[in-house]
């Protein structure tokens, strides 16, 4: 694959779900806090109040959806480089496509490509600490 998980923090304290679908925010949630009880982890099922929450917040790890209907996931990523936000970025999606992963990969920020579902194997290796 395109990321070997190098330089992805592996002390993420602080964690943002940015997903439509506030079921999958949910289960990420718990998947998440179920393993590590010093997480704190907050959710966004609208890409632009994630933004504005990092007017004023600096998670060290962001878990975000492509495919959402107000912002999708790349413009999110644009403005994030747009606004110098520098923070730790995995996708997570439930597309297969080749071309969103090489795509994933021109955004310094991504350090992941994962496919839903979720599940605490795939990132356990992004939120232990």
């Amino acid at each position: 694959e395109d990321f070997a998980g190098e330089g992805t923090k592996t002390d993420s304290k602080h964690i943002m779900l940015v997903d439509d679908d506030s079921l999958t925010n949910k289960l990420h949630h718990m998947i998440i806090t179920k393993h590590n009880k010093n997480k704190k982890v907050v959710q966004f099922d609208s890409p632009v109040n994630a933004l504005e929450y990092l007017n004023m917040n600096r998670p060290d790890l962001i878990l975000l959806d492509l495919n959402m209907p107000e912002m999708d996931g790349w413009a999110f990523l644009r403005r994030l480089e747009g606004q110098n936000i520098c923070i730790d970025v995995v996708i997570i999606s439930s597309t297969i496509d080749p071309a969103e992963r090489l795509k994933a990969t021109s955004f310094k920020a991504v350090k992941d490509f994962l496919t839903k579902p979720l599940t605490y194997d795939k990132i356990k290796h992004l939120v232990d600490s």
